[in-house]
């Protein structure tokens, strides 16, 4: 059994962290996946890939910490996912992305998701400064959408679930922190987490 700690109490997080794990590991004792709640340190809605990334960061440190705290041992990984936009200026595109981030206590893993435009309606209310599951909850008249299908499930009518969304990226933050010998420690340690240039 490998245990994971997920830095959200979000249902959606924690599932796909879960699935995400299982895939990439294939332990055949299974992963008990546990949310911790923790601050992410940027934004309610982080803006582009180096404040999303950031907060992605945060959380899998801090939950690797919670965990630690909670149980007295360390877990076997943490998993941090933070979604994040771009796009902000009116007459843009603005896509929807996540990144997730693996933290084993000593080096770190990052994938991101694929990107999606979002309608112009969403668009604008996350432009005059709405979380963007609060106005996906305002256009579908629902509330809590991110802890359920969110805008993917949304917009392509359940064919992509927000859990097989992020899972797939989870499965490829993996490798950086499992095969350390195949990816160079620049860009994977800790204190070169913000050194990326922003789209």
């Amino acid at each position: 059994m490998l245990y994971i700690a997920i830095g959200s109490l979000n249902p959606v997080k924690i599932e796909a962290g879960r699935h995400g794990a299982e895939a990439a590991l294939q332990t055949p004792g299974g992963v008990d996946a546990v949310g911790i709640e923790v601050e992410s340190g940027v934004a309610e809605q982080p803006v582009g890939d180096i404040e999303t990334r950031r907060g992605a960061v945060n959380r899998a440190i801090l939950s690797w910490q919670g965990y630690i705290e909670r149980y007295g041992s360390e877990p076997s990984y943490s998993i941090g996912i933070e979604g994040g936009v771009s796009g902000l200026k009116r007459g843009e595109a603005m896509t929807c992305f996540a990144y997730i981030v693996v933290y084993n206590g000593a080096r770190i893993g990052t994938a991101k998701t694929v990107t999606f435009d979002l309608p112009e309606v969403v668009s604008e209310l996350v432009r005059s400064g709405m979380e963007l599951g609060h106005a996906v909850d305002s256009i579908v008249g629902r509330t809590n959408t991110k802890h359920e299908e969110g805008a993917v499930g949304w917009l392509t009518e359940g064919v992509s679930t927000r859990t097989g969304y992020y899972a797939c990226a989870v499965i490829l933050a993996f490798p950086p922190v499992r095969y350390p010998d195949l990816y160079p420690s620049r860009g994977y340690l800790l204190e070169n987490k913000d050194k990326e240039t922003k789209n």
